[in-house]
C-alpha cells in the first residue's frame, strides 16, 4: 500500500490561496486520504474474521 504524507488540510487550502496547490490537487488528496481509511477499516475487518474462525 503507498501511503502519502499527512498534511494539515487548512495549510493545504492556505497554499492553494497563494497560488501554489491547485484545488484539484487538494481534492485527489483527500479523496486519497478517504480511500486510505477505508483500507485501513476493511484490513481491520478481515483480521477480525480471520481471528473468529
Amino acid at each position: 500500500m503507498i501511503l502519502i504524507k499527512p498534511m494539515d488540510l487548512g495549510e493545504m487550502e492556505q497554499e492553494r490561496e497563494k497560488g501554489k496547490i491547485s484545488p484539484e490537487l487538494i481534492e485527489a488528496y483527500e479523496a486519497i486520504a478517504q480511500l486510505q481509511e477505508i483500507v485501513t477499516k476493511m484490513e481491520a475487518k478481515i483480521k477480525t474474521l480471520e481471528g473468529a474462525k
